[in-house]
């Protein structure tokens, strides 16, 4: 089983915290970001996932875009690792 990164944002609705889930790094360690802090890598692993908020229940699918702060270069070659 492998190690996963965990991202925390607000819920839309009643705005208690959800846990997301990420295998965007390369080796992940078990971090924790707020999605605001999340390295651009880990946001886009996310994309198109639902959670279900633990308060109200609603279900919240990560969509949008994420800007990419990288080099090409490091955006190639992590296209090369999925």
């Amino acid at each position: 089983m492998g190690m996963i990164d965990y991202v925390y944002f607000s819920c839309p609705v009643c705005g208690n915290r959800i846990q997301g889930q990420s295998k965007g790094r390369e080796w992940p360690e078990m971090s924790v970001f707020q999605w605001e802090d999340a390295p651009w890598y880990v946001k886009t692993d996310m994309l198109g996932r639902r959670y279900t908020c633990p308060s109200c229940s609603v279900e919240v699918e990560i969509t949008g875009t994420v800007t990419v702060d990288a080099s090409p270069v490091e955006v190639e070659e992590r296209k090369k690792q999925k």
